[in-house]
């Protein structure tokens, strides 16, 4: 098994995340979601050039700046991306945790949201 590094495109079961983070024995990973799939907030767009730098097997897809975890040991790398989209990626999660921050602030389901924020979902 290949060491897996920030900026790798992995797979794990049908899936294909963006490693955005790594921990001890787990990683911090954003999904790539089918283009024909509702548009949330926290997408982010891909060029072609970066989508073929990703490797991924269908080529119509976007990056969801919504963070989850899983262990390392689940995940096969399948390809890398630019470091300038992990800093894009970066800083959708970062509007995203912010919005998410100014609806807990209004109090609409802030606990459910605050837990969100402060313990990653798995993936």
């Amino acid at each position: 098994m290949a060491d897996i590094l920030v900026g790798d495109v992995v797979s794990c079961r049908r899936s294909f995340l963006l490693v955005v983070k790594i921990m001890p024995g787990e990683a911090v990973l954003c999904p790539f979601i089918s283009m024909s799939e509702l548009r949330h907030r926290a997408d982010l767009d891909l060029c072609w050039v970066d989508l073929a730098d990703a490797n991924l097997p269908i080529p119509d897809m976007r990056l969801r700046g919504v963070p989850c975890r899983k262990q390392l040991e689940s995940l096969t790398r399948i390809g890398r991306m630019q470091a300038d989209v992990h800093s894009l990626i970066m800083r959708k999660i970062t509007e995203e945790m912010r919005q998410i921050d100014r609806m807990c602030f209004k109090g609409t389901g802030c606990e459910t949201i605050g837990a969100r924020r402060r313990i990653l979902r798995d993936c």
